[in-house]
């Protein structure tokens, strides 16, 4: 039976069919448990801000002083050139996640460096898990109230359960795959810096809120504080920016999501000329399931 049409990968400086690519990862031993990566989505076919993304994966890199082989403007031209020949893939409603991947490989001796592997591909953006919660919201629960596994989302009666972590001085930090905020008084509270990874999202969240005139506060809070907010939102790169309809059992805003959520989703839509919250609704109603997600 001949095969239909695969998504391109970018392997060992080349792009090939996802089948071939997966055989030579699969031969020469590629997949590794020491890798670093960094992954972007879509909008309109259009990568989001693949420069930062792209700067912060580097960033990485330097500080383990690892290179990869190529620069962060070749990784940029590479990753363009990826998604460029897999946009006929692209329905009306659809959206990749795109992925960079630095595999290390252990050398044969002591004397050798780690053998370094680039691997760029990308996928169609799975909606199904989480479309849902731009209108339900999502829970958030602590390890304190509820026993629950702390590295992954889960769900229930149709809404995603998600774990926030606190440090141990139990001041709030971030989601397991997703950066948090709360609004209170107006104003938006954001978890000290310090203590979370640094998110684009996150990153654009602030930038829209500032457009917008909302004032940000950034300092430690105790989840106590937060059952006291009046709306509380996620980021991360796939779902932009999720309602939180509760935290461990306290609800925020009686309306999902709430004013100043609903002001930063219409900002984002307008930043990136789409409406991603349709879209995803869209992918729900059809019954559309597109593979696997992955929170980060």
């Amino acid at each position: 039976m001949e095969k239909g049409p695969e998504l391109v990968m970018y392997v060992e400086g080349r792009l090939m069919p996802q089948g071939l690519a997966m055989e030579i990862i699969r031969a020469a031993e590629l997949q590794s448990d020491r890798s670093f990566y960094d992954s972007e989505r879509t909008f309109n076919g259009k990568v989001f801000k693949l420069q930062q993304h792209l700067e912060r994966l580097y960033g990485s890199l330097a500080y383990s002083q690892i290179s990869p082989g190529v620069t962060l403007e070749e990784m940029e031209s590479i990753t363009l050139q990826v998604v460029e020949a897999n946009c006929r893939f692209l329905g009306q409603d659809d959206e990749f996640i795109v992925n960079q991947l630095i595999t290390l490989r252990p050398p044969h001796s002591l004397q050798e460096e780690p053998e370094v592997s680039v691997i760029v591909y990308c996928q169609l953006l799975d909606f199904s898990s989480f479309a849902q919660s731009y209108v339900k919201g999502v829970k958030l629960v602590t390890a304190d109230v509820f026993d629950i596994p702390t590295g992954s989302w889960t769900a229930h009666g149709g809404q995603q359960i998600i774990p926030l972590r606190t440090d141990t001085d139990e001041y709030i930090t971030e989601c397991v795959g997703a950066n948090f905020m709360f609004v209170r008084d107006g104003q938006i509270k954001l978890p000290s810096r310090r203590n979370w990874f640094r998110g684009i999202s996150a990153q654009t969240v602030l930038e829209l809120a500032q457009t917008l005139d909302i004032p940000i506060e950034e300092g430690y809070y105790t989840v106590q504080l937060v059952y006291g907010a009046d709306e509380a939102f996620i980021t991360n790169s796939r779902c932009c920016l999720l309602p939180v309809s509760s935290l461990d059992g306290f609800r925020f805003s009686k309306e999902s999501p709430g004013p100043e959520t609903r002001r930063l989703l219409e900002a984002w839509k307008t930043l990136v000329a789409s409406d991603f919250v349709q879209k995803a609704l869209n992918h729900v109603t059809s019954g559309r399931s597109d593979g696997p997600f992955q929170a980060s």
